[in-house]
């Protein structure tokens, strides 16, 4: 079963696809937001459905921001509505994690700019791997 795992951000939406059997994750291009959560949730089930997922893993700053959290429950319903099962993982400090092992590869910081929202979607789906995301 392939699963697509989403951070999202108001600028930009990362994502990562993986399959549990294999227990790997792997970046995908990001996506803009468009500032609709509504067009948010079409484009991620667009893209869930690019890569054949038949579930999206999204990421949830339950501990981070209360207001976020409840976007994310937002955002989980509206991809439920788009006809995709939808989980929410716990992505505390996911992106922290992504800025830091990239720094430790020596990447620029133009270069964690542009890959750090697909970086902590793979945290998130690697988390949901391993069963404690949630």
């Amino acid at each position: 079963m392939r699963i697509l795992a989403v951070d999202f951000g108001r600028v930009r939406i990362g994502l990562a696809e993986g399959d549990p059997a294999v227990g790997l994750a792997t970046p995908r291009t990001p996506i803009n937001a468009t500032g609709t959560l509504a067009k948010d949730a079409a484009n991620i089930a667009a893209a869930a459905h690019q890569v054949g997922a038949e579930l999206v893993a999204l990421g949830w700053p339950l501990h981070e921001n209360p207001k976020a959290a409840k976007i994310a429950e937002r955002l989980a319903d509206l991809i439920r509505a788009e006809g995709l099962p939808t989980e929410l993982v716990d992505e505390s400090l996911t992106t922290v994690e992504s800025h830091d092992a990239m720094r430790e590869a020596g990447l620029t910081a133009a270069q964690r700019k542009k890959r750090v929202d697909s970086e902590a979607a793979c945290r998130i789906l690697v988390r949901y791997f391993n069963g404690n995301g949630n």
